[in-house]
């Protein structure tokens, strides 16, 4: 089997950025990470067919009172009038923030036959970002197949898409059943919402399970291996986050528009994740974010080559 997986094991990243969308706040950035992987490609001038994103651990910055309260900061850079307080002259207007910090296990899935460079991919990660924040660790980077994987990565929760659960009920519509699908485990219990969940298993047991999961997983110090048995999904823990954006304009060029590129004005398109033990997994194929248009005003991130 030919090595064309780079793994970039146990990233950790602080300051990157929380907001999804503009009314949306998470520590899922999957948009960020396929466009990681699309920044490493062209680096590397070698073309990337996706990437696979493992969760280890993510704290979102800021204070529960009642609700979460990201932390915020003002802007330290002068650029005219409009940067100031209306009502204080000498005070910088508030720049309203959502950060996190966290730690992933990214896959890049390269074309068959490419050629890549270890040591340009150390060189990459010294400057790069994700998110927006800033890079302060990781593994040391390994050309794999994915049948190795459970030796390199011991433990995570594999991010994959669910879309396939966005069924609208009579009444509802799409933001409602976003809500529904990604309501605590409890909450879709009391709503009586087992016809749309992959599992049969009690939603409370699920729960006490993904509760005792961290410490159990983080603490196993031996490799996970890929049960041979094609088994549901647990209901686990899942969350909404941007996957895509549609086009409001036509695509044209525009002063001021980064690098010369046509511009267009898009709103994020929000669907829901789900955090999956990678012992639970089972052997289904790496569940690789792939980008594609699948109309000309869609751009859109899938798992094509995911089975539920």
């Amino acid at each position: 089997m030919s090595l064309n997986h780079l793994l970039i094991p146990h990233l950790r990243v602080q300051g990157a950025n929380a907001q999804a969308a503009w009314w949306l706040i998470n520590s899922t950035p999957v948009m960020a990470c396929a466009m990681f992987g699309h920044a490493l490609s062209r680096h590397l001038h070698q073309p990337a067919a996706g990437v696979a994103i493992i969760h280890h651990a993510a704290q979102l910055h800021g204070e529960q009172f009642g609700y979460f309260r990201p932390q915020q900061r003002r802007g330290a850079v002068f650029i005219d009038g409009n940067d100031y307080s209306s009502k204080n002259r000498h005070a910088l207007s508030l720049q309203p923030t959502a950060t996190f910090s966290g730690e992933f296990s990214l896959i890049v899935r390269f074309e068959e036959g490419a050629e890549v460079s270890l040591q340009e991919v150390d060189e990459f990660l010294l400057r790069a970002r994700l998110a927006g924040g800033q890079i302060i660790e990781h593994g040391r980077c390994c050309l794999v197949a994915p049948t190795e994987l459970s030796r390199r990565v011991r433990s995570g929760y594999w991010v994959i898409d669910r879309g396939d659960l966005m069924r609208k009920a009579e009444g509802e519509d799409w933001l409602d059943a976003l809500l529904r699908v990604t309501a605590r485990p409890d909450a879709r219990q009391r709503e009586n919402t087992e016809s749309l969940t992959v599992s049969g298993e009690d939603d409370q047991a699920v729960e006490d399970d993904d509760r005792e999961g961290n410490e159990a997983e983080d603490a196993d110090e031996a490799s996970w291996q890929p049960t041979t048995k094609r088994e549901l999904l647990p209901s686990s823990w899942m969350v909404a986050t941007t996957l895509g954006y549609a086009l409001l304009t036509p695509a044209v060029p525009r002063a001021g528009a980064r690098e010369g590129y046509s511009h267009a004005f898009a709103e994020p398109l929000v669907g829901p994740v789900q955090y999956v033990s990678l012992r639970k997994f089972g052997d289904r194929p790496l569940p690789v974010w792939q980008a594609g248009w699948p109309r000309d005003d869609v751009f859109l991130l899938s798992q094509p080559d995911l089975e539920i």
